[in-house]
């Protein structure tokens, strides 16, 4: 087989004039993704008190903005904090009982209970 192709795209005799340029196989590198986000996994651990204190912060300011903000970190940054997770749930169940509490949706929900029954 001939030599290395050179920057101008002829070939070189001289094997050795570009082995430099390349990077030996190093299996370290190929496990270092996992590590980092094993790493950048423990540092989210961390600042789950502060993304609570955050989140308590704007609820206090704006309760719909409060909302949103715990449905990112939940949903969006998938934090595994079991607090934030069970104020996302009573959030929705608060938000279910009072659709159910509205006369006009419990009318709807009805109807179509009574379709499905027919069909």
């Amino acid at each position: 087989m001939g030599g290395l192709a050179d920057k101008t795209g002829s070939r070189s005799r001289n094997k050795g004039q570009f082995e430099s340029a390349l990077v030996p196989y190093n299996p370290s590198h190929v496990c270092a993704p996992q590590l980092l986000t094993l790493k950048e996994a423990g540092k989210r651990k961390e600042k789950s008190e502060e993304d609570i204190a955050l989140l308590d912060q704007v609820k206090e300011a704006n309760a719909s903005a409060g909302q949103e903000y715990l449905e990112y970190l939940v949903l969006q940054r998938k934090s595994s904090s079991v607090e934030l997770h069970t104020r996302l749930a009573a959030l929705y169940a608060e938000k279910v009982m009072t659709y159910l509490k509205d006369e006009t949706i419990s009318k709807l929900w009805r109807a179509k209970g009574n379709f499905q029954s027919c069909h």
